[in-house]
């Protein structure tokens, strides 16, 4: 498994927008769009708060996790 993600990962540092199919940077930006407009919308929404309250409830939430 290690070999795979290695090789996986190699080949995700070397690859730049320009080798991609313009279809596929076109699709990537609009989900990206998509991911953000959610967050944006969702954020006021009683469920976008109950999961921040649980996230701050967690032992090393607010930052002190080290890596």
């Amino acid at each position: 498994m290690r070999h795979a993600a290695r090789i996986l990962g190699r080949f995700a540092s070397q690859l730049a927008c320009a080798d991609l199919p313009p279809e596929a940077v076109g699709c990537a930006r609009r989900h990206l769009l998509d991911v953000f407009g959610v967050a944006i919308r969702g954020r006021g929404h009683e469920n976008a708060a109950n999961a921040l309250r649980a996230m701050g409830a967690l032992d090393g939430s607010r930052g002190d996790i080290s890596v």
